[in-house]
């Protein structure tokens, strides 16, 4: 078995084997890419929303990494829509009921994940109740898979 060591800004070292517990190796991936983007400037989401052509209100504690922001801009308007319903459903309510895994326990800050269909996002909620969305996964992206 190949397992890869992954080493938290917390210091825990995690053990995955991506061939055999490929759900969980994909949202360690996720948790480390949000947690080396803590510190990472962020946008407010109400101003981005206005940059795509929607307009209201609700998303006004909702904040985004530059690099969700890239993310964001590659996908098409329906689906983007899509996006946009769930994150503004975050901000009313951002402690739903599993969006914080077990294994989150083992990084920095408060992370939580929210999966809409085929995407995963990884946030962080402040104690100011300040959502930031840190990690955004496109789906059809090449994933690190040893052996193939």
């Amino acid at each position: 078995m190949a397992y890869l060591s992954m080493l938290t800004a917390a210091g825990h070292v995690l053990m995955v084997d991506p061939k055999r517990q490929r759900s969980l190796f994909l949202d360690v991936e996720g948790a480390l890419n949000a947690e080396r983007r803590l510190n990472e400037r962020r946008y407010p989401y109400q101003r981005y929303r206005a940059a795509r052509g929607l307009l209201g209100s609700g998303a006004e504690s909702v904040r985004i990494a530059h690099s969700v922001r890239k993310h964001l801009d590659q996908l098409e308007d329906g689906l983007f829509r899509k996006i946009d319903a769930a994150i503004l459903g975050l901000a009313r309510r951002p402690k739903r009921a599993g969006s914080k895994p077990k294994h989150y326990r083992w990084f920095d800050g408060e992370l939580r994940r929210l999966n809409v269909d085929e995407f995963m996002m990884v946030y962080d909620l402040s104690p100011d109740g300040v959502v930031g969305l840190l990690y955004f996964r496109l789906p059809g992206r090449k994933r690190l898979s040893p052996g193939r």
